[in-house]
């Protein structure tokens, strides 16, 4: 979908990738590696920043396999407190993003500005930009968190981990894209913010999700 949208001249401003993370061993890792750096590189095509989920385990791989017109903008980190765990070793509670950026793509940190800094910033008399932390601790859609919120598609990340991404790169009227929509979370958050968005996901269960969560 990707590459057909690069061959149309189809350009978005950020594409967010959260494909299928696969398992945490050696084995789930080279597998993870060989389905996502294509997949980077067709993203690469038609946006300037894409992001990219997965374990850290095997998200660390992909720094020295990105397209050579991406460079690594940060590394971030989604944590949760109430991740259901049998391990008798560490619990697992957190998932990794890269942000890969076009050198030229433009950011927006301004978009996080409170209403006391954006007149100094104005005038580029902050001396300190007031910019989003690498690390969001956002809970786990279970139980009754974000109970409005939930669709009961498994893997659902919150809108609140999705939205820092979005507005860190997007204004109104941008275009955003997501090959791996899932329940569809992109696209409700990139529809909140004011921008256009396409969706698609290999899975019919997720399709079927999110154009229920997105028809009105």
């Amino acid at each position: 979908m990707l590459n057909r949208l690069a061959d149309q001249g189809i350009k978005a401003t950020t594409v967010v990738l959260d494909p299928w993370y696969r398992d945490k061993d050696a084995r789930g890792r080279v597998a993870y590696l060989t389905e996502t750096v294509p997949l980077i590189e067709a993203a690469s095509r038609v946006a300037g920043h894409v992001f990219i989920w997965g374990f850290p385990e095997a998200v660390a791989r992909l720094i020295d396999h990105t397209p050579p017109s991406l460079k690594l903008e940060g590394w971030l980190t989604w944590y949760f407190k109430n991740a259901p765990s049998r391990s008798k070793s560490w619990r697992p509670s957190q998932q990794a993003c890269l942000h890969l950026r076009h050198p030229k793509a433009p950011m927006y940190p301004e978009h996080f500005y409170a209403e006391r800094h954006r007149e100094p910033a104005r005038h580029n008399r902050l001396e300190f930009k007031m910019t989003p932390y690498s690390v969001f601790e956002e809970a786990l859609l279970s139980g009754f968190i974000k109970r409005s919120e939930q669709t009961g598609f498994r893997w659902q990340k919150p809108e609140s981990v999705i939205a820092p991404l979005l507005r860190m790169t997007t204004k109104p009227g941008d275009l955003v894209i997501d090959p791996t929509a899932g329940s569809g979370t992109t696209g409700a958050v990139a529809i909140k913010l004011g921008c256009a968005v396409i969706l698609s996901d290999g899975n019919a269960t997720a399709l079927k999700t999110a154009r229920m969560r997105l028809r009105d």
